[in-house]
């Protein structure tokens, strides 16, 4: 069974109900998924934590995601092999990936099917100005 994405809430002075991004959060490690859940939160998004590769490929199946966020020093699965399996579960959705910066492995991720590419160590700062060129990140308001 599938849930679709996007829950709505009616936003004041509108008829219409305004969807509100689900974003997946891979990361391994609780603090920075804690402030990463933070993050998506103030943004006005719903996070859909997941400690690893295995957790984040049940979520997929189970919702669909209008953004994936994933570390991809992940310790329990090859980052590239899980953008791919991501995209191929979800083929719309936008995927940005944390990684040290190598250009070659930077390369694979995007064959793969990664959209954004946010260098560690992980820049809040930078990490806006990779999630807002993608479509499915809210704009501020």
């Amino acid at each position: 069974m599938s849930i679709a994405s996007g829950a709505r809430v009616t936003t004041p002075g509108s008829e219409e109900p305004a969807p509100i991004p689900l974003v997946l959060l891979v990361e391994d490690r609780p603090d920075i998924r804690s402030l990463l859940s933070e993050y998506v939160l103030s943004r006005g998004s719903v996070p859909m934590p997941a400690a690893g590769g295995a957790h984040a490929e049940v979520v997929c199946q189970t919702f669909a995601p209008d953004l994936v966020l994933i570390d991809l020093s992940l310790t329990d699965t090859d980052g590239a092999a899980l953008v791919r399996r991501i995209k191929a579960r979800c083929p719309g959705v936008s995927i940005a990936v944390c990684t040290w910066p190598d250009p070659e492995r930077e390369a694979r991720y995007r064959a793969e099917g990664a959209d954004e590419i946010v260098a560690k160590p992980l820049d809040l700062a930078l990490l806006e100005r990779a999630l807002n060129r993608l479509a499915s990140w809210p704009r501020p308001a």
